[in-house]
């Protein structure tokens, strides 16, 4: 059994679909989401094990159309790809091992001078359509924190619109 905050008041639940109906009605009224207690847990003033994040996650496709150098830290590796999604282009990383990243070499200018395969069905290359999650879209129409997840198609792999 769980409890539901909203707005620091707690909510017993009795089941699943009780905790559904109840975050389902504040998604669509505009909250981010629900956290959910274990009853009984102790109240902590910071990020707590005891609190658990509900929120919409959602999905989308966008083809590769550049990579951009990392910075710092992930100087010379992939910094992030730079995907095109209808009419918006937006930067794409997120979750990115370090021996992911060291699949795409740059030199200094942004330049990439080695890369995976252009076949390799786990690192994406210019083309290919990959799938990633996001929180929701900014007032812009941009993905909020999008999350690179994997390749949906290669580019030249025969694919259905």
């Amino acid at each position: 059994m769980f409890f539901l905050l909203k707005f620091y008041i707690s909510i017993h639940i009795q089941d699943f679909e009780h905790a559904y109906e109840l975050y389902k009605s504040w998604v669509s009224s505009g909250a981010e989401g629900a956290m959910l207690r274990a009853p009984g847990s102790p109240y902590e003033k910071k990020r707590s094990k005891y609190l658990l994040k509900w929120k919409p996650i959602h999905d989308e496709e966008a083809e590769v159309i550049g990579f951009q150098q990392g910075r710092n830290r992930l100087s010379g590796k992939l910094g992030t790809f730079i995907v095109k999604m209808g009419n918006k282009t937006f930067s794409l990383s997120g979750r990115l091992s370090d021996v992911f990243r060291e699949q795409y070499v740059f030199k200094s200018g942004n330049v990439l001078v080695e890369g995976p395969d252009v076949d390799d069905p786990v690192y994406p290359s210019i083309g290919d359509i990959v799938t990633f999650t996001f929180m929701e879209y900014t007032t812009g129409g941009l993905p909020r924190q999008p999350i690179f997840q994997r390749i949906r198609y290669k580019k030249n792999q025969l694919h259905r619109a």
